[in-house]
């Protein structure tokens, strides 16, 4: 062998050397110094039962949930209870997170992991942070964007994360649906049935004239309006249809306890096939929207109990609606007029 050829030979050696090192460190993302795997919020994990406050913060706004007995409610919204069921799901799915690959400590590249700190104008990253009721925190972390696996396993599934005073971010095993938003964590819709079961809609506002719509008879029929004023025309059946639509998708914003007692501006009754009644009394709120009250009847057993449901759940409470909402949802005159045919 020629000294010429051993050089080359040498130089390819070296080459397959480090390319193998890189295939190394690209398939092996365990060498992290022993963390990949281990759970990623020990103290949350061994003292989830502690855990009295969430708090979570994304792009200015901020939703905090507390433990009061063994329930959770809204703070900042007079005690409205939220969805048992979601906060303990997030809680317990934090509490196993497992850190799976180590990423990037490049500030440039949270961006696209979603671990940036949330407080940039439409962040999608999430700030979260779990304090036990002594106010010790137990966990506080940057939750990123949720990654699907790859076909045949190429990848895995699970949460880019980044936790408080950390550079490093990291691919965690689990699935979080975390969210600052309201309907996160309550479910926000008004009404509690959907369009197709609705039997009629009755609206009283003042003096002005009064709004009744009924079920027409048959499959696959719509609404008609059981009078109008001399002179007009009512909207086709399938346009009041989509009237009654609106009202029954109408979600709120906000929550907050009952005040005054003040008469409503407007009162709508709604009743479903099954003889479940809902009215929602109208209030004016101060930034042009509305204030709606519940309240709920039945008139057999079945839908006696699912009134009781409701009334557990909104009795004493008000909700917001938002200005473009409560137009929507406010059933006036002129939604059930057909304009050119008066």
């Amino acid at each position: 062998m020629t000294p010429k050829t051993f050089l080359l030979l040498g130089s390819v050696a070296a080459i397959s050397l480090i390319a193998a090192g890189a295939v190394h460190n690209i398939s092996s993302p365990w060498d992290s110094g022993g963390e990949a795997n281990e759970i990623l919020l020990p103290e949350l994990s061994e003292n989830v039962g502690d855990a009295a406050q969430l708090t979570v913060r994304q792009s200015g706004k901020v939703i905090s949930i507390s433990r009061e007995g063994d329930n959770w409610v809204l703070d900042g919204r007079d005690g409205f209870p939220a969805d048992q069921t979601r906060v303990r799901t997030n809680l317990v799915a934090l509490s196993e997170l497992r850190r799976l690959e180590p990423k990037t400590t490049n500030p440039e590249l949270y961006p696209l992991l979603e671990v940036e700190k949330p407080d940039g104008a439409d962040t999608l990253s999430r700030d979260v942070e779990i304090k036990a009721a002594n106010g010790d925190t137990l966990a506080r972390l940057i939750v990123g964007k949720q990654r699907r696996g790859g076909a045949g396993g190429t990848s895995r599934a699970g949460v880019y994360v980044r936790l408080e005073g950390e550079d490093r971010a990291w691919l965690a095993g689990g699935k979080l649906e975390i969210s600052a938003d309201l309907e996160g964590w309550v479910s926000t819709r008004l009404m509690n049935f959907a369009v197709t079961a609705i039997k009629s809609v009755k609206v009283e506002r003042g003096i002005t004239f009064p709004i009744e719509l009924n079920r027409i008879s048959g499959e696959n029929r719509g609404f008609a309006i059981a009078r109008m004023p001399q002179g007009m025309t009512a909207k086709s059946e399938f346009a009041l249809q989509n009237e009654v639509r609106t009202l029954s998708v109408a979600e709120f914003d906000n929550v907050r306890a009952a005040r005054g007692d003040t008469p409503p501006d407007s009162t709508m009754i709604v009743e479903d096939v099954t003889g479940l009644s809902m009215s929602f009394e109208t209030r004016k709120a101060e930034d042009g929207g509305s204030w709606i009250r519940v309240a709920a009847s039945g008139v057999d057993e079945d839908s006696k109990q699912r009134a009781d449901q409701i009334t557990q759940r909104t009795s004493g409470f008000e909700f917001h609606l938002s200005p473009d909402a409560g137009d929507k949802f406010l059933l006036s005159l002129a939604d059930v007029v057909d304009i050119e045919g008066s």
